[in-house]
């Protein structure tokens, strides 16, 4: 069954989306789900306190070394978080190639050399739109699932219009 995405209903309105993903992307995509959950206050209030906490281990005496570098790998690790989802997922998609995704009145259909996914709009709780893509957030308590659709991949600058507006139909700005 090669359907490539097909099996929606393009309409007039289809826009068109041709691009690889790039680490920038992903994280970009990966700092807006975490704004959303809210966790990037938390996830720095903690590494500051790791880091607080190894600092005053050095300075409070004979701690050992060991010691203060377990803090010191916590206090990164936590900052880090963004850039380990960044990784993983740039390892998942960065081998399947370039991306067409065709986003309709129907949903968003992506097609590699390797796979085809439709995704339609009651999938996605919103979008927030950040200077260099729309980033699709999706409906399950965790957003779990992001789509990215990044500006350079439209063929043409005026598309993005078209595309938020399309968007604006569909889903609630975050």
């Amino acid at each position: 069954m090669d359907h490539q995405g097909r099996d929606t209903r393009h309409t007039t309105e289809a826009i068109e989306l041709v691009y690889r993903h790039t680490r920038a992307g992903i994280l970009a995509a990966v700092l807006v789900r975490e704004r959303h959950r809210r966790m990037t206050w938390p996830r720095r209030i903690m590494s500051g306190l790791l880091l607080c906490m190894a600092l005053l281990l050095v300075y409070g005496g004979r701690t050992p070394l060991a010691s203060v570098a377990v803090w010191l790998l916590l206090a990164v690790f936590f900052w880090a978080i963004p850039h380990v989802y960044t990784f993983h997922a740039l390892r998942i998609v960065q081998w399947q190639g370039e991306f067409r995704t065709t986003v309709t009145e129907d949903g968003v259909a992506a097609v590699n050399d390797h796979c085809s996914l439709t995704q339609r709009w009651t999938l996605f709780r919103g979008y927030r739109e950040i200077s260099d893509a729309f980033v699709l957030l999706s409906r399950d308590r965790g957003v779990m699932w992001v789509e990215t659709l990044p500006k350079d991949g439209l063929s043409d600058p005026r598309d993005a219009d078209r595309l938020r507006a399309l968007l604006d139909r569909h889903l609630k700005r975050l």
